[in-house]
């Protein structure tokens, strides 16, 4: 009770705000330079050179901005209508962003294929649909 500890938070240290990433990290800066880079949700980003990048990996890296337009689109709606109970049905105003991904990913997806020199996509999975639709278009 006489302490002369204020109960005032203080900011972290550089060095005390760092949590290890892994059981070998021990906080140095050697190991933070060789640690992989990690997202907002704890998963190891991607930071492979593009010309490095195959299959999906390329697919995703080429169709990013399409997909970062729709996340900002629905976490919008998620976080200012739903979690607030302002509109808990889920109305279609990414639905636009979101087909302007798929096509995106669909489209990459038959080019890798045909460049890898893979036979047609099987029917009735997503990639025969999808060819199925743009041959009736």
């Amino acid at each position: 009770m006489g302490s002369s500890q204020s109960n005032t938070p203080q900011p972290p240290s550089e060095a005390s705000s760092r949590q290890p990433l892994s059981p070998n990290d021990n906080g140095s800066k050697e190991n933070a330079a060789s640690t992989a880079p990690l997202g907002k949700d704890r998963t190891i980003l991607n930071k492979k050179p593009k010309k490095e990048r195959q299959g999906y990996d390329l697919v995703q890296y080429k169709c990013r901005k399409r997909k970062a337009a729709y996340d900002k689109c629905y976490n919008e709606w998620y976080n200012q209508k739903f979690l607030t109970a302002k509109d808990i049905n889920r109305d279609d105003s990414c639905d636009e962003l979101f087909d302007i991904w798929k096509e995106c990913i669909l489209k990459g997806m038959v080019y890798e294929r045909k460049r890898q020199g893979l036979g047609p996509p099987k029917e009735g999975s997503i990639l025969g649909e999808y060819l199925e639709e743009q041959r009736d278009e």
